[in-house]
């Protein structure tokens, strides 16, 4: 998958992860202290196990929960975030100024309802506006 950003600049999803963003959650309500650590562990996921030297990730949306008992709701911050969490590695071009190396890269992380592909529309929106030159890291082939 090609994807151009709005600078014009061409990257492609070189690998893809996914998993649900729940999946390990045996009881309790998600809420926003809860998601905050689930995206801090992602993200050091993403550095550690997908061997990623940069991250970037896609801000997410905080959704209501719909099927939850409208007491629990009244005492507890009830939000969640989309339920499939993504990691992807993009690949583009050399860095404009990098002499030393081949390529560059960015692992991107975001959350999405639906298991992609496609990339849900919003996260793609974004994803074309971010600044390839300032948050990807060349590499040496």
């Amino acid at each position: 998958m090609n994807i151009k950003l709005n600078s014009g600049r061409e990257i492609y999803l070189e690998s893809i992860w996914q998993h649900q963003t729940y999946g390990g959650l045996l009881c309790g309500v998600p809420n926003e202290e809860m998601n905050k650590e689930y995206i801090e562990d992602n993200m050091n996921y993403a550095l550690e196990k997908m061997n990623a030297e940069c991250t970037y990730l896609v801000p997410p949306v905080s959704l209501e929960l719909d099927n939850i008992d409208k007491k629990i709701k009244r005492y507890k911050d009830a939000i969640r975030l989309p339920y499939i969490t993504c990691f992807a590695q993009f690949e583009s071009s050399v860095l404009t100024g990098d002499e030393s190396n081949n390529g560059s890269w960015l692992t991107i992380v975001w959350y999405q309802d639906d298991f992609p592909m496609p990339i849900d529309d919003a996260v793609l929106e974004h994803i074309k506006s971010i600044d390839w030159e300032s948050k990807a890291e060349g590499f040496e082939l």
